[in-house]
């Protein structure tokens, strides 16, 4: 007998062992659970409160603002409705429980829950099968939740993650999307419509005429609840009974199609605010919008598909235009892609930086002659094939050459530049800067047309980089030099001056304006991308014209964007468009104004045929009047001749202005030893072993004294060629290690070797 009750004993024991490991183990995973969550808000509207959309996760519900405080009357709606003994039980309502277990079973299947606002908290947050189990930590967890945070945050927590069908949650904005008003302007009608909705959110769907009836169905019982709780007297309950039968439910709002990939770009970072109020304006966007979406349609037939748009104020560093495509719906055209945000080849946008650049690294002045002539490292030529020979740095940026922009990074070095860029956050080191080499100045480095537009804010801003911001509840960023302000301002200058654009860009075009606005096109190889930036003394404007597949298009270039470009200055400044509002840029501050000769750099005088104002820092100006345009006299007439370093003898015989003619009549400098321009000193040269004799040959190029007749040139110590005025030839290529030497009136230049492989 002792036997048989040790062994019930130890399996009691055992079970309650068990039970009590399982009910422990419920605890731990309730006290887990024990936590009131909600995603951030999401309500997006323009800069003066326009909706534009939540932010969002696809198909993830929106909304969950808090509710603080919770009127009155909501509170008393939901719990009439869902939880009557609320203030009384601690999480659990064990009399509901036992009553719905009765029902269930006498029904033979579920027809009554037993669920208190704690516990639909628990399980809103934790959702899974609804199984005893499941009701028995959900129980718990209510419990723990009631104990830790008390029941009015309870409360509260539910009224902000309740369902309310459209993916909506919470009270508060499904109060704003169903009937345009805060929770707390809600009268018992809409109270009471809106409490049936969580119950069965998708049989009570506003929007659809038959949820719509069973949510009033449900709100005549809820008011009637009411009624029952003393909350409302006779005269109210009459009046919000018909109330709740004419509630009318506004239009579904739809997204504004011009902002949903700024929406997008927003949606990446993690907002607090409760409606999030953004810098754009969705006048702007939309008129923009049509702007961009005409180009495109327009340059259809030249292969042009879609495009991008960024306007920022850089004067508070706020977007207030963000146009990733020409329609987000666009599907043959790509459109659901940010080509805003989508790096691309840039073209020649960012030469302007490497001039900055230079003139801070005092590489070059502003009366500097830097040289188009020849290529440059590694095969460089300009987008026309032409040299336009010495050239102010204003000349040479403003005509956009790319001999002198890579011969620029050359001196500068491609560290510094490349530096330059990651400081204007245009990469991030992803590869070396050798991977580039000087392209990096003629767009080899793919960046996106938000971060060029941001890069040129800080020239507008005097050399100073911020990043641009969406809202103006966000903290400005810290501020960098990345230039010095007579830089950027002389850039600017640059950049602004139409006459500086000739001869490569005619003048009256789309990039002049009635005021001055700095402006720099780009196009990539092979007409693929097509940039304008442009900005005046307050917006920064930058336009993208291009495929999704990076084919080219037929002739679609930057000057193409310049013309989408115009009409965005013509809407932003549709105020200044008279020519007689002061929007100059200002020069830079303490520098003393010179007029400068275009050819040489030097004091420009009544000879010189063109010239340029620049501006100067103490001891920098030039003081030397121009000795390239000089006076003289043929036959005892006055003439004025252009007399350039030999360099440019080449370059020289194919202009059209007068050089010193050679012989007794004109007085001329002493004799100069020739120089051998091309090949450069330690060139080695790649032989094509498959490629023609005729095409295996070397430019020869010298630079003698202007009375030299002819050079002679020899190769390895041996005549090879006598050539006359521009002193050019071809020799054709040989392997191995070669002597280059160019000699006139028994003198010789220094020998130049290179090597043949």
């Amino acid at each position: 007998m002792r036997r048989r009750t040790t062994r019930v004993e130890a399996a009691l024991f055992a079970i309650g062992g068990v039970l009590g490991a399982i009910f422990y183990a419920a605890l731990a995973v309730a006290w887990s659970k024990a936590e009131l969550v909600a995603p951030p808000p999401t309500r997006v509207v323009d800069r003066h409160g326009r909706f534009l959309g939540e932010l969002a996760a696809p198909d993830a519900p929106m909304g969950y603002w808090p509710v603080d405080p919770v009127p009155p009357r909501v509170a008393a709606a939901m719990i009439a409705i869902e939880d009557k003994r609320f203030w009384s039980h601690p999480g659990f309502d064990a009399a509901a429980a036992a009553r719905a277990f009765v029902s269930n079973a006498r029904a033979g299947r579920h027809v009554s829950g037993a669920s208190t606002i704690p516990m639909q908290v628990a399980r809103m947050q934790d959702p899974g099968a609804r199984t005893y189990p499941k009701k028995a930590v959900e129980a718990l967890t209510a419990m723990m939740l009631v104990g830790r945070f008390g029941r009015e945050a309870v409360l509260q927590h539910y009224l902000r993650i309740a369902p309310y069908s459209n993916r909506v949650r919470g009270i508060d904005f499904a109060a704003r999307r169903y009937f345009d008003k805060p929770v707390a302007d809600l009268s018992f009608a809409e109270i009471a419509f809106l409490s049936a909705i969580p119950q069965s959110p998708s049989r009570m769907n506003p929007y659809e005429w038959r949820g719509r009836e069973r949510a009033i169905a449900r709100g005549h019982e809820i008011l009637d609840g009411l009624f029952e709780s003393s909350v409302l007297d006779a005269t109210d309950l009459s009046l919000a009974h018909e109330q709740i039968e004419r509630i009318a439910i506004p239009p579904r709002p739809t997204r504004p199609a011009s902002t949903l990939h700024a929406l997008l770009r927003l949606g990446a970072s993690q907002r607090t605010e409760t409606i999030v109020r953004t810098s754009l304006d969705l006048d702007r966007q939309d008129a923009l919008m049509a702007v961009l979406d005409g180009a495109v349609i327009d340059l259809e037939e030249r292969n042009a598909e879609n495009g991008a748009l960024v306007v920022l104020d850089h004067t508070t560093m706020e977007v207030v235009a963000y146009l990733g495509s020409a329609g987000y719906f666009d599907a043959e055209a790509a459109g659901a892609i940010d080509f805003a945000s989508t790096p691309r080849p840039p073209g020649s946008t960012l030469k302007p930086f490497v001039y900055g650049l230079a003139l801070d690294r005092g590489v070059i002045t502003p009366g500097t002659i830097v040289d188009d002539l020849f290529r440059a490292r590694g095969g460089v030529h300009n987008a026309d094939n032409r040299f336009l020979g010495p050239l102010l740095p204003r000349v040479a940026l403003a005509n956009s050459r790319n001999v002198p922009a890579a011969n620029l990074v050359d001196r500068l070095g491609l560290g510094a530049t490349y530096d330059l860029f990651a400081s204007l956050e245009l990469h991030r080191h992803e590869r070396p800067a050798d991977h580039y080499g000087v392209g990096l100045a003629l767009g080899l480095l793919p960046v996106s047309l938000f971060d060029v537009v941001t890069a040129y804010a800080a020239l507008a801003n005097d050399g100073v980089y911020t990043a641009a911001r969406f809202t103006a509840a966000d903290e400005p960023t810290a501020k960098r030099r990345v230039l010095s302000s007579a830089s950027s301002r002389r850039v600017t200058s640059f950049l602004s001056d139409p006459l500086a654009r000739l001869p490569t860009f005619r003048r009256m075009g789309a990039s002049e304006y009635s005021f001055p606005v700095a402006l720099k096109t780009g196009t990539s190889q092979g007409y693929r991308d097509a940039w304008t930036i442009a900005y005046t003394p307050r917006y920064v404007v930058g336009v993208w014209l291009g495929r999704p597949d990076a084919q080219p298009m037929k002739h679609v270039g930057g000057t193409t964007a310049s013309h989408v470009v115009r009409r965005v200055i013509e809407v932003l400044h549709d105020d200044a468009l008279d020519g007689f509002t002061d929007l100059a840029f200002a020069p830079p501050e303490g520098h003393t104004p010179v007029a400068v000769c275009a050819m040489s750099g030097q004091r420009a005088t009544d000879h010189c045929e063109r010239s340029f104002v620049e501006h100067f820092a103490a001891g920098e100006a030039p003081t030397t009047p121009c000795e390239v345009h000089v006076r003289g006299h043929v036959d005892g007439r006055p003439r004025t001749f252009v007399r350039l370093p030999a360099r440019y003898a080449s370059w020289a015989a194919t202009q059209t202005f007068e050089t010193p003619p050679v012989g007794p009549r004109v007085d001329l400098t002493p004799h100069q030893r020739p120089r051998v321009l091309r090949p450069a000193p330690g060139t080695r040269v790649m032989r094509d072993p498959e490629a023609p004799a005729y095409a295996s040959t070397m430019a020869l190029v010298a630079e003698a004294d202007p009375r030299t007749e002819e050079v002679v040139w020899y190769v390895d110590g041996v005549p090879f060629a006598t050539v006359q005025r521009p002193f050019t030839a071809r020799w054709p290529l040989s392997s191995g290690d070669h002597v280059f030497e160019a000699r006139a009136g028994g003198v010789r230049s220094r020998a130049v070797r290179v090597l043949v492989d």
